[in-house]
């Protein structure tokens, strides 16, 4: 269950770090790919 739970949050969690990353590297780095892959990896319920 711990990682089902763990699972469900990863697309929230890489979101929030992807605000996070872009808020603080220069803008040639970019968080596109894990915006991207977030809703990808979303388990259906």
């Amino acid at each position: 269950m711990r990682t089902r739970r763990f699972v469900r949050l990863l697309p929230t969690l890489m979101i929030v770090g992807g605000v996070v990353f872009d808020g603080f590297t220069p803008p040639e780095f970019t968080a596109i790919p894990l915006f991207t892959a977030a809703p990808l990896i979303r388990l259906p319920r």
